[in-house]
Formats: C-alpha cells, structure tokens, sequence
C-alpha cells in the first residue's frame, strides 16, 4: 500500500501524519482518503499539491506499494490586498472626535439629551468592538448591546433600583444569547461579553 504523508491541516483532520492507502493511481488513493477522512480532510485536499516521491505528480501518476505521497497545503499569507492603515487610523480618530463633541452639546441640552447620545456613542463602541472581534476574539455584541441600551434608561427613569434591573437583564441576555447561540457557550466568550 502506498503511503499518504499529510501536513499541516490534513493532518489535523486525519488524525496522523502518514496512513497507508489502497490504490493504484494517486486519484484512486485521495479518493480513498477522502472517503475514510470525511469532507474536512476533503476540502483541503482541493487546494493541495500532490508529491510522489519528492517529484510533484498529478492525478493521472500511478503508485505502487513502495510509494510515497506527499499532500502539501498551500503556503499561508499570499496575495491578499493591503490597507493603508494611517487612512483607517485617521477615520478612527475623527470617529472619537465627533463623539466627544456629540456628548459635550448634549451635556449643555440637558440629562435627556445627554442620556441618549451616551446610550447612542455607547452603542456605536460596542458595535464596532463587535465588529473588529467577528474574526479575531470572543464577543457577542447582543448582550452589551442590550445593556449600553437598557441600562443608562432604566438607572434615569428609575434610579438605583433601575440599574440592578438593568444588570440582571444585562446578565440573562448573556445567558439566553449562550442558549440560542451555540458559539456564544464557552466560558471566553462569556466572560468576554
């Protein structure tokens, strides 16, 4: 039987490094892995080369018991397009400006004014904190969402008594998002919402 020598992510989904396969053709023996290993280990092997015996071989090369096939995964990195960061930098900070000045008027129109622009600038943080963590950390925006929401009405309407409400539905909205999102369940994500 040939031998399948696997790297980095088909490795991860074999389970092993190097498996023996059947198979007369390298077709025939991806075809058998693919099937043993699942979809996962099938999806990597689509971007894949394919090396029989240090010298890179298609579809089509036949193998014998004494071979051995080499699957290589693309280098990471690439070609991927790259931002200017001093344009998104200076966006950002025009962005904190403009919200510095929002709640410094508001504060001079009155609490009314100035509750909603802080639950509105609030709202707007945690969004782009969610955002900014889609891809990189563990955070649900639902429930801070909630609270930036819920908690600074609730403390002006109803004052000390509205803030511990405001918490508790804060707490629970973690808790149900967890529930209805299977993602949202382990204690990183929880801890960081």
């Amino acid at each position: 039987m040939p031998t399948l020598r696997l790297f980095a992510g088909l490795k991860e989904s074999a389970g092993e490094s190097r498996v023996n396969v059947e198979g007369d053709s390298v077709a025939a023996v991806l075809a058998a892995a693919a099937s043993r290993f699942g979809s996962s280990f099938e999806k990597g092997l689509a971007s894949a080369r394919v090396w029989v015996n240090g010298e890179p071989a298609g579809p089509e090369t036949g193998v014998n018991e004494s071979d051995e096939i080499a699957l290589l995964p693309p280098v990471s990195g690439g070609s991927a397009a790259v931002r200017d960061p001093t344009v998104e930098s200076q966006f950002h900070v025009f962005l904190a400006a403009a919200a510095l000045g929002v709640l410094l008027i508001t504060n001079f129109m009155g609490e009314e004014w100035y509750v909603t622009a802080v639950v509105g600038v609030f709202g707007l943080w945690v969004w782009d904190v969610f955002e900014e963590g889609r891809t990189a950390s563990g955070f649900s925006a639902w429930p801070a969402l909630a609270g930036a929401l819920v908690g600074p009405l609730a403390a002006y309407a109803w004052g000390s008594a509205g803030l511990g409400a405001a918490v508790a539905f804060v707490v629970m909205t973690a808790f149900v998002s967890a529930i209805i999102q299977p993602e949202n369940r382990t204690i990183d994500r929880l801890a960081g919402t």
